[in-house]
C-alpha cells in the first residue's frame, strides 16, 4: 500500500484563517486512477476534481504526488466535476481515448476464469457483444472482451469472438512504433498459430505490452516477445485522432 502524507493549507484567496486538511499519495509504478480511488475509498470522478493538473485519465507519472479528495474541500469545477458524468464521458471532454476504453477495460482488471462447472459471470456478459453469445468462461474471451470494452465506451466493435476480426475494422495504424495508447493490436503465436487481440499499452525491446483479456485466464497487462508473436495488425477507431 502506498504512504500517505498529510499536510495542512488554507485555500487560495482565502480570507478564513480556517486550515483545509488535506492528503497526498506518492503515485507508484503500476498504480492506475481506478485502483487507487478504490484504495482510498473515493472515486476516479473525485480524484479528477481533486488533481486538475491530470488531463489524461489513464496516464499517470509515478513519483508525483496526488491530491486525495478530502472533506471541507470546495468542489472544483469543470467537465470532471459534472454530476453524472461517466469515465467515457470524461476522457472525451479531457480529450483522452483512455477515459472512454483503456480506463473501462482497466476498470475490469482482475476478472478471471473460475475453475470447474461455474462460470465467471462477467466474462460470460463480454461473449453477449459477440454473435456467437457463449455461456462459458472457458470458451476463449479475447475477443469478446474488447468488443464489450469498446461497446461500453460509445464505439462499434466487430460483434465477433474471433481474434482476426479485429485485424480488418477501423483505421489501419502502421506499426508499433505509431500505436497510441489504447490502440487495439492483434498478435499471432508463431508456433500455434493462435491469434490473439488486446489494447495496447508499450512496445519496445522487441516485446509489446497488451491489457487485455484471457491473458493468463484473466484480465490483466501481458508482455509478449516478438520473437514468438508477430504482429498481425493495429488498429484504431475509425476517425479517432
Amino acid at each position: 500500500m502506498s504512504a500517505i502524507s498529510s499536510t495542512r493549507s488554507s485555500p487560495a484567496g482565502s480570507s478564513t484563517s480556517t486550515d483545509i486538511p488535506s492528503s497526498s499519495v506518492r503515485i507508484e509504478r503500476g498504480d492506475t486512477l481506478s485502483g487507487l480511488a478504490r484504495e482510498h475509498g473515493t472515486t476516479v470522478r473525485a480524484l479528477l476534481d481533486a488533481n486538475p493538473q491530470i488531463r489524461n485519465p489513464d496516464l499517470i507519472i509515478a513519483g508525483e504526488r496526488l491530491n486525495l479528495p478530502g472533506r471541507g474541500t470546495a468542489r472544483p469545477q469543470g467537465p470532471a466535476a459534472e454530476s453524472g458524468a461517466t469515465l467515457a464521458q470524461l476522457g472525451r471532454q479531457l480529450g483522452s481515448d483512455a477515459g472512454g476504453w483503456m480506463a473501462i477495460a482497466r476498470g475490469e482488471t482482475g476478472q478471471r476464469e473460475i475453475a470447474g462447472s461455474r462460470h465467471n459471470a462477467r466474462i460470460v456478459e463480454y461473449h453477449q457483444t459477440t454473435s456467437l453469445r457463449a455461456r462459458s468462461d472457458e470458451t476463449p474471451w479475447c475477443a469478446s472482451f474488447v468488443n464489450w470494452t469498446l461497446e461500453k465506451a460509445g464505439h462499434r466493435g466487430t460483434d465477433s469472438a474471433a481474434a482476426i476480426s479485429w485485424a480488418s475494422w477501423g483505421d489501419r495504424v502502421n506499426g508499433l512504433g505509431n500505436a497510441h495508447n489504447g490502440d487495439v493490436v492483434v498478435i499471432r503465436n508463431k508456433a500455434s498459430g493462435q491469434n490473439h487481440v488486446g489494447f495496447f499499452v508499450s512496445g519496445g525491446d522487441g516485446r509489446v505490452t497488451l491489457l487485455g483479456g484471457n491473458q493468463s485466464n484473466q484480465v490483466k497487462e501481458s508482455s509478449f516477445g516478438l520473437g514468438t508473436y508477430d504482429i498481425v495488425a493495429v488498429r484504431r477507431p475509425p476517425a479517432h485522432p
